[in-house]
């Protein structure tokens, strides 16, 4: 996954420690986010608290949604047609929404801003999407930087997943740190914001079953499997 260093990356990192510790660390460039920071913080009851942690989330969307500008455009594939959302080459979110304008309102209830839509994306964001999906070559150009640590955690983790396999939500709770956050891992996994790009099909029940799917539900996800080489009967693994 790419790091970036975009304003609301930075203010994350700003929130956490202030989060963590009371202190706020020296960012250059940062007055604007820092005075945010502290106002909210001379204002909020003793840490920790989950209202404030609230509002300064909120602040974080409102900063990355005013990042760059959100396009979306959709994307035919082996599996049916899908949306994706990105800005400068990045992808920020995808689904397979029933039409493009589901797809915007949901980017826009998750992100705080409305996406644009394209007639078609970049062909060369395009050409690396479908090679990725089509397991010609890694696409590592999305943006989890908005998200919660444990939930950049486990997707991170899932994109480690090889093409044709499967695994556990058990393994990706042990994996990152974390062996009895199992039943977080699948909320987490629930609300991926890049499926099909971050494999969250790639994961199963202990005992084989598909479980649910946020592309789409297990129809969807027994289909991409079968496109990637996962016969059904083989979805019984044991964790590793």
């Amino acid at each position: 996954m790419k790091t970036h260093t975009t304003d609301a990356a930075r203010f994350a990192a700003a929130t956490d420690a202030l989060l963590a510790t009371g202190q706020l660390p020296a960012f250059e460039g940062m007055d604007g986010d820092l005075t945010v920071a502290r106002r909210l913080y001379a204002s909020a009851p003793p840490l920790p608290d989950p209202a404030f942690a609230a509002s300064l989330r909120a602040e974080l969307l409102a900063r990355l949604a005013r990042t760059g500008q959100l396009h979306y455009a959709p994307l035919e594939t082996a599996f049916g047609r899908i949306f994706i959302a990105y800005r400068d080459g990045t992808v920020v979110s995808s689904g397979a929404a029933r039409d493009a304008a589901a797809f915007e309102r949901s980017v826009a209830q998750e992100l705080g801003v409305a996406p644009i839509a394209d007639a078609e994306m970049p062909e060369q964001l395009r050409t690396a999407i479908l090679e990725h999906l089509e397991g010609r070559r890694r696409f590592l150009d999305v943006d989890l930087s908005w998200l919660r640590p444990f939930h950049r955690r486990v997707l991170e983790k899932t994109a480690e997943i090889p093409r044709g396999e499967v695994r556990p939500y058990s393994w990706i709770a042990r994996e990152i740190g974390s062996p009895g956050a199992t039943r977080a891992v699948g909320t987490a996994l629930g609300r991926n914001p890049i499926p099909f790009i971050i494999p969250c099909h790639r994961v199963v029940r202990a005992d084989g079953s598909l479980g649910e799917y946020s592309g789409g539900g297990p129809e969807v996800k027994q289909r991409i499997l079968a496109y990637e080489g996962v016969p059904r009967e083989r979805l019984l693994v044991s964790p590793r």
